[in-house]
């Protein structure tokens, strides 16, 4: 068989599977998340609890964790345009409806996560964010070795 056979045969074969799964993701993300933080009572709880111990700490987190602080701004600020973008695209779209919910609810963790990291010590903090991306990364690296795996396995199958 020429090689340009074969070339064109791999490119389709790869095509093929690439088109399948883009379709399993964008079914992954119409469903509905399975991640902790899905209720808005409880981040407003968890938020204004935190908010609370901040102000008991005797120097301004401004002033001693300006970073940690702009983090948890931005994803307040992001949080609320997630929670915004869902409300939008309520009646249009459940792709778009669901990728405002992940967002939602990452913005939500990272916004906790940052606010508890500045009430512990400077040597914890690290900890704080490992823990939040190994929480929330667990899920999302199990599905994607998953479905590579699916994947090997159907190539395997069909192959001779």
């Amino acid at each position: 068989m020429p090689p340009m056979v074969n070339l064109r045969r791999t490119y389709a074969s790869v095509s093929l599977k690439l088109n399948e799964v883009l379709m399993k993701i964008k079914h992954y993300l119409s469903r509905e998340p399975r991640l902790p933080i899905v209720n808005a009572t409880n981040l407003g709880f968890m938020v204004s609890s935190l908010l609370n111990f901040l102000q008991l700490v005797p120097d301004s987190p401004f002033k001693t964790h300006p970073k940690t602080v702009f983090v948890a701004l931005a994803s307040l600020v992001m949080y609320g345009v997630s929670c915004d973008a869902e409300v939008k695209f309520s009646v249009t779209n459940h792709v778009y409806i669901n990728i405002a919910r992940h967002g939602r609810i990452i913005f939500g963790s990272l916004l906790l996560a940052s606010l508890t990291s500045i009430l512990v010590p400077s040597y914890i903090q690290p900890i704080v964010y490992i823990v939040y991306i190994a929480f929330y990364g667990y899920e999302l690296f199990r599905w994607l070795y998953k479905k590579i795996m699916d994947e090997v396995r159907q190539i395997e199958a069909h192959s001779p």
